[in-house]
């Protein structure tokens, strides 16, 4: 995830991030609303990035570049966009004037996240 741009990776110990004092204030090139980092039994399982409104194409076109192909979902309410690499999954998700970035190495935290977003 060092091509992201990302101070902390997928599987990291809960230890090595509870002092983390280091900033988190660029994901390709945009500045962030909020992040949550998700744990379970104190390891990194998922990360949220929140956008606030700005052009969805360009952020689709950057991480095509990076990850190649995705596959998109489009609803009335929301659109998504999901790519898969070797490590993780990441989705893309459009919700009015947000956009949610989810991490994650494991299906079944994106499949519930995913749920709880939409």
């Amino acid at each position: 995830m060092k091509e992201l741009n990302l101070p902390f990776e997928l599987g990291m110990d809960y230890e090595e991030l509870e002092l983390y004092l280091g900033e988190f204030n660029n994901f390709l090139n945009y500045i962030p609303c909020r992040n949550e980092l998700l744990f379970s039994m104190d390891i990194l399982n998922g990360i949220i990035i929140t956008l606030s409104k700005i052009q969805s194409e360009s952020i689709t076109n950057l991480l095509s570049g990076l990850l190649g192909n995705f596959q998109t979902i489009s609803e009335s309410e929301y659109t998504l966009h999901t790519y898969k690499t070797g490590k993780f999954t990441l989705c893309v998700i459009m919700i009015g004037d947000e956009i949610k970035i989810v991490l994650s190495n494991k299906i079944q935290v994106i499949q519930k996240l995913l749920l709880s977003l939409i």
